[in-house]
C-alpha cells in the first residue's frame, strides 16, 4: 500500500511541513506469524506554499531524532490504549529501562544469506556473540525476560517467550537452556488459557503493578478495569501458589 503526502512532525512545537512517501506490508514471518510495518521516507526539504524549499540540516540532530521517537512512542500507545489493545511500545534502549541485555546488530533474512555467501561475515559474527552474552545473562537472571517482555505487554504466550529468547540467544542448545531456565523462574505465573486456546503468563511484579492500580481507581471511584484481564487479577490474588 505505497504512498505519499505532506505531513506534520509529530512534535507540540512544530508548524514546518515536509514530504513523505510510505508503504505498509503484512508480511508473515517463518513461524506464520503477521508482521505488519511500514517504512516511511522522509524528505530533508521544507515544504510550504511555493514547494520544496531548502535542506533543513537540523532534522539530522540526535536531539530531534530523539524527540521525535518519544513523540511517536507516545501517540502509538495513547492510540493502543483507546483500542483496548493490551500491548505498548518503548522508545527507550534497554539500558534506558534497566534491562541488563545489549543492543544486538539486525541482520535479517537478507543478512544471513549474505553470510552465507560468505559476505558481512564479521557483522554476523559479532551479532552472534552479543547474543550469546544476552543468553548468558539470561541464563543467570531469567526474570530479565518475563521483565522485559512485560513491558510491551501484561500477558504473554509461550510462543512470545520462545520469541524473545531466540533474538537473545545464539544457537540452538542455548535457547533450549533460557527456555528451562526462564520457565521455570519462580516470577513466572500461569494464567490459563486465552479465548484462542493458548496458554496465557505474566509476571508477579506485574500482576502487583496492576491490583496497587485496581485498588487506587477502586478508592478514587472511577474504577473503570485496566488492560490486564480480571483472569490475571484473580491470578494475581493466588500468586503466592503459583510457579517457584
Amino acid at each position: 500500500m505505497p504512498g505519499s503526502h505532506a505531513s506534520r512532525p509529530a512534535g507540540p512545537d512544530i508548524e514546518r511541513q515536509w514530504a513523505s512517501g510510505h508503504d505498509v506490508h503484512w508480511d508473515i514471518s517463518e513461524d506464520g506469524q503477521a508482521k505488519p510495518h511500514a517504512h516511511v521516507m522522509l524528505s530533508t526539504r521544507s515544504l510550504d506554499e511555493n514547494g520544496f524549499g531548502a535542506k533543513e540540516r537540523s532534522w539530522n540532530n540526535r536531539e530531534c531524532l530523539l524527540t521525535w521517537r518519544e513523540r511517536w512512542a507516545s501517540l502509538v500507545n495513547e492510540r493502543l490504549v483507546e483500542l483496548d489493545l493490551d500491548v505498548r511500545i518503548d522508545h527507550r534502549s534497554f539500558a534506558e529501562q534497566g534491562i541488563a541485555l545489549e543492543p544486538q546488530n539486525k541482520i535479517g533474512p537478507a543478512g544471513m544469506r549474505r553470510e552465507e555467501r560468505g559476505e558481512d561475515a564479521e557483522r554476523v559474527a559479532e551479532h552472534l556473540e552479543i547474543a550469546r552474552r544476552n543468553g548468558e545473562k539470561l541464563l543467570a537472571e531469567p526474570h530479565m525476560a518475563l521483565e522485559a517482555l512485560t513491558r510491551q505487554q501484561s500477558t504473554f504466550t509461550r510462543q512470545d517467550l520462545a520469541r524473545f529468547v531466540d533474538r537473545h540467544t545464539a544457537d540452538a542448545e542455548q535457547f533450549s537452556a533460557v527456555m528451562v531456565r526462564a520457565e521455570a523462574c519462580p516470577e513466572l505465573v500461569a494464567l490459563g488459557k486465552d479465548g484462542h486456546g493458548r496458554e496465557r503468563f505474566s509476571s508477579r511484579e506485574m500482576i502487583g503493578v496492576e491490583l496497587r492500580l485496581e485498588d487506587i481507581s477502586l478508592a478514587m471511584g472511577q474504577f473503570q478495569g485496566h488492560a490486564m484481564k480480571l483472569a490475571v487479577r484473580r491470578a494475581g490474588g493466588g500468586a503466592g501458589s503459583g510457579r517457584g
